[in-house]
């Protein structure tokens, strides 16, 4: 990356990336279902045991990451249910996956395509750069995107 003055600044880890994000969804999540934790595992569109592994992974207090004044009125649990339906985005793994792509690419570009410079930027293997490639649907073959100006 280039900062404003025009030098290169070192690119933040793609796992660090990652994390952080994953990490303000999650929170994000236990603070809109006012700390229903079944609720918020439902709005990410991940199951409740995976759920609670990023909770753990992440090291995240659910009761910590309430941070609402008050509790909400009483609402029965169809209307509860339907109102959280109505908020719900995309899954996490969507999101996620889409941050993730974008970085690649970004990287991939960045460095005109050199996989190894690309994947030194985003602190992680060249194998391993290979793979998420692979799996996010990035031709490894085909030219580096062109940088947009």
């Amino acid at each position: 990356m280039i900062n404003e003055a025009g030098k290169h600044t070192p690119h933040r880890g793609l796992d660090q990336i990652l994390s952080k994000l994953e990490r303000a969804e999650i929170v994000s999540a236990l603070r809109e279902t006012h700390g229903n934790r079944a609720h918020a595992a439902r709005r990410l569109g991940i199951s409740r045991t995976k759920f609670y592994r990023r909770l753990r992974a992440l090291d995240i207090d659910p009761d910590a990451a309430r941070g609402w004044p008050g509790e909400r009125g009483p609402q029965g649990a169809f209307e509860r249910r339907a109102d959280e339906d109505a908020r719900r985005g995309p899954g996490l793994d969507v999101v996620l996956a889409q941050v993730e792509r974008r970085e690649v690419v970004s990287a991939l570009r960045e460095t005109e395509g050199q996989r190894t410079l690309a994947a030194r930027r985003l602190g992680i293997s060249r194998s391993k750069l290979y793979r998420r490639m692979d799996a996010l649907g990035i031709d490894p073959d085909a030219p580096a995107p062109a940088a947009s100006a």
